[in-house]
């Protein structure tokens, strides 16, 4: 008899080693494809975070402005009744507590039902 050369059979344990080389690479190249994913989501997520602090930071800004420029108002205002009716129940800082008070309470009341 003589020698045919390799045959399938010489070569079996070499092609099942290189078959499951492959699944093993589709496997870890599914994987990276799903972790590729996965940080594109996150990186998405991170600056529509990001986006939100600077919107929440510029809106503090903002408030910060408006409250320095309600209490320049306010004293400005007392200081014009003080001079035109120095009796008046404005200037009274209890009296203006209270009215402060009652609005805040009604406005926080409204705004935590409506969620």
């Amino acid at each position: 008899m003589t020698w045919m050369g390799p045959t399938y059979g010489m070569w079996a344990d070499s092609v099942d080693s290189m078959k499951e080389f492959a699944q093993a690479a589709r496997e870890n190249k599914e994987s990276a494809e799903q972790w590729r994913e996965y940080a594109k989501n996150l990186e998405a997520a991170l600056n529509e975070v990001g986006n939100k602090f600077l919107r929440t930071k510029d809106m503090y800004i903002e408030a910060a402005g408006r409250e320095k420029a309600q209490a320049v108002l306010k004293e400005a205002a007392l200081k014009e009744i003080e001079r035109l009716d120095p009796s008046n129940k404005l200037l009274d800082p209890t009296f203006r507590k209270t009215i402060f008070d009652r609005e805040k309470e009604e406005l926080v009341k409204e705004l935590k039902q409506e969620r």
